[in-house]
């Protein structure tokens, strides 16, 4: 499997950039990759004409991810807010977790974007102006993340 992320983070240079997602990576513990593969050379600077470009389109594929897996659930029947409530433990209440952690901030093979400032999957109207007043503190680094699908255990583990 192949997770393909875009990190925000405030740094003095590109390297230094490279050095902050390679610290978050290695010692979150909810995410594990077995191959991290950060290209230093695609980073991408706020100075940079691509930079919201870039940001606003990782962004939206967190945005359609939510509403995909909002779909999903009111395919199911559960459509408001109460209807939540009633979703049973399982592929559903997944689903549901899955919407939770996109809206709270919580960094998963599914975020897309990952913003390591505010820990969130979004850029708040504060750092916006912030990174205007700044661009040359602040870069974009594409991350891809492999795992592979581990076989079953040959004993159960006690």
């Amino acid at each position: 499997m192949k997770a393909i992320h875009l990190f925000l983070v405030e740094a003095q240079g590109r390297k230094s950039a490279v050095k902050k997602v390679e610290n978050f990576l290695r010692h979150y513990s909810l995410v594990v990759y077995e191959e991290i593969l950060l290209e230093e050379d695609e980073a991408i600077s706020a100075t940079s004409s691509w930079f919201w470009q870039k940001a606003s389109e990782a962004m939206e594929e967190n945005r359609k991810a939510i509403k995909q897996l909002f779909s999903v659930l009111e395919e199911e029947g559960y459509e408001s807010p109460q209807d939540m409530a009633l979703i049973p433990q399982g592929y559903l209440s997944k689903i549901f977790h899955t919407v939770a952690h996109l809206l709270d901030g919580f960094f998963g093979v599914d975020s897309r974007f990952f913003n390591l400032l505010e820990d969130s999957h979004w850029i708040s109207k504060r750092l916006e102006k912030k990174i205007l007043d700044a661009p040359s503190r602040y870069w974009l680094m594409p991350v891809s993340g492999l795992c592979s699908y581990r076989k079953k255990r040959e004993e159960p583990i006690l």
